[in-house]
């Protein structure tokens, strides 16, 4: 995960920014450098306050993880666009990221029981967005 002094990021992300990354059904990681042109691995992105918040459906066991853990940072693709961000655990808030997970796709998707159980819970990590 990403170290301090090695990434730069911004304060917050842009209101809009995670109105429309929250909003979207789901998103797209790119975690290595020759898929830097591709939509990326599909995963589900919350927002929790005012952060954005990932996990991996299949815990720890997901690629994307698994890489993301390795390296810290990423990006997050979303309807033609393009965001470089840093990963962190997000600490005790499980509950929280729980209840946005099923807020936001309990209605739609039976798999949301799934992301919410303590493996996929296990890999919660907040998205940063990285600075110039």
């Amino acid at each position: 995960m990403h170290e301090p002094g090695q990434v730069k990021m911004t304060d917050e992300w842009d209101s809009a920014e995670i109105d429309l990354l929250a909003g979207a059904p789901e998103v797209g990681v790119v975690t290595g450098k020759s898929g830097l042109s591709a939509r990326g691995t599909p995963i589900w992105i919350v927002r929790v306050g005012d952060q954005l918040c990932v996990r991996s459906y299949l815990g720890a066991r997901g690629r994307w993880y698994q890489q993301v853990r390795r390296r810290g940072t990423g990006v997050i693709t979303h309807d033609g666009r393009r965001w470089e961000v840093a990963f962190e655990a997000i600490g005790d808030r499980r509950e929280e990221v729980d209840e946005a997970y099923r807020h936001e796709y309990g209605r739609r998707s039976p798999h949301v029981h799934t992301i919410t159980t303590d493996g996929p819970a296990a890999t919660t990590l907040r998205v940063l967005p990285l600075g110039a």
